[in-house]
């Protein structure tokens, strides 16, 4: 079996590397760009297939409109309106390629009116409305826009008002699968650059596709091994990433704010993986810095208690040597006071600035007497000073 399939030339390598088609042999054959004289059999062509006619000067003039091929999109969007509700034998009209406002305005006015109707009944605001479409908008390998589906169920029901205008005007596809989900994407390539109010909304929240492309791409990886946590990232990019996506948040690892864009199932599981993990090593190197300064703090008030018994040790040992020498002095007092009384009183009266002044004992009054009483008349009176006997 054969399969002939036209698809643009960015998207051939996309389609080479899907899984499913691995083991088949796909020729490619390359169309060069359409010329402007073959652009009128693309016009004529499918009308007369339609038993559609073309009013004189139409086909000219869409084909002057559409350049050299480039606005094809936009060629076959226009050609569908002026050939919306005619029956067989009908004839596209000038009147009615001016009323759309032409090839380039054609795909503008027919959104700006579903725009104003969806605001309208679901009661959001423009920038609301223009929001909920960009979730139906990626940004692929290469920076290119390209569509994107999402559900029904993941809008909030005024926006799933707001996207029934567009599905109801052709500007959605709606589909439902084999679960009963219902599924939306964009009917046409050129509305993200061709309307410019939605030009301008993807333009502003370029930065959140690519990071939501990159984190689909993280997440792919990720699941693709086993979910392993050497694939999650660490808490920079985490927090690079959320900030760029519009979803921060001070008191949860992974913030409830909804994303700019939207991001698939797998990619907010990875998201979570991520910053739970964030989490857990945050938590641990909290409780390593608590472990650490308990640590610290248990040898600082060790070692202040090691300096304060050396310090009383220190001061222990003078005190004993100071003690020493006042016992040696009132020992040699002992010895001299027969043959030097005046020695033996200077050494007995020396004794206490040599203990200091918090001395541990008193000396006894006992021997200051023996050593004083030598002296005879010339002392007077005496007092005992405190020293260790």
């Amino acid at each position: 079996m054969h399969i002939l399939a036209a698809m643009r030339s960015e998207f051939l390598d996309d389609l080479r590397d899907l899984p499913a088609l691995g083991e088949v042999s796909i020729e490619a054959y390359v169309l060069a760009p359409l010329q402007r004289e073959t652009l009128r059999e693309v016009i004529e062509g499918p009308a007369k297939m339609a038993r559609l006619r073309l009013e004189d000067g139409l086909t000219a003039l869409l084909v002057a409109d559409s350049g050299s091929g480039e606005a094809l999109p936009l060629l076959a969007f226009t050609l569908r309106q002026l050939a919306e509700g005619l029956p067989a034998g009908g004839t596209l009209t000038l009147d009615r390629y001016h009323d759309l406002g032409g090839v380039q305005g054609a795909l503008s006015r027919h959104a700006d009116a579903a725009l104003a109707e969806a605001m309208r009944v679901s009661g959001l605001t423009e920038g609301e409305v223009l929001g909920g479409l960009t979730r139906l908008v990626t940004i692929d390998d290469v920076g290119r826009r390209a569509r994107r589906r999402i559900t029904l169920t993941s809008l909030s029901p005024p926006l799933r008002i707001a996207l029934r205008v567009f599905v109801e005007r052709r500007l959605l596809l709606s589909d439902t699968d084999h679960e009963g989900l219902v599924w939306l994407t964009l009917a046409h390539e050129a509305l993200p650059s061709g309307w410019r109010p939605l030009d301008a909304a993807i333009t502003d929240i370029t930065l959140a596709l690519r990071a939501a492309r990159t984190v689909e791409q993280a997440a792919a990886e990720w699941t693709s091994a086993g979910q392993s946590e050497h694939y999650l990232w660490d808490d920079k990019r985490l927090t690079a990433t959320l900030s760029t996506l519009g979803m921060t948040s001070d008191s949860t690892p992974y913030p409830t704010t909804p994303p700019l864009v939207e991001l698939d199932e797998q990619a907010r599981a990875f998201l979570a993986a991520t910053a739970q993990r964030t989490q857990a090593t945050q938590l641990r190197e909290r409780r390593r810095r608590t472990r650490t300064l308990t640590v610290l703090s248990a040898l600082l008030v060790l070692a202040l208690i090691a300096a304060s018994v050396a310090v009383w040790q220190q001061q222990r040992a003078s005190g004993a040597q100071r003690l020493a020498i006042a016992r040696g002095m009132v020992a040699q007092a002992d010895r001299i006071r027969d043959q030097d009384p005046r020695l033996a009183l200077q050494l007995g009266v020396g004794c206490p600035e040599v203990l200091g002044p918090r001395p541990d004992r008193v000396v006894s009054e006992r021997r200051h007497r023996k050593c004083l009483g030598s002296i005879g008349s010339s002392v007077s009176s005496f007092g005992t000073k405190p020293f260790d006997s």
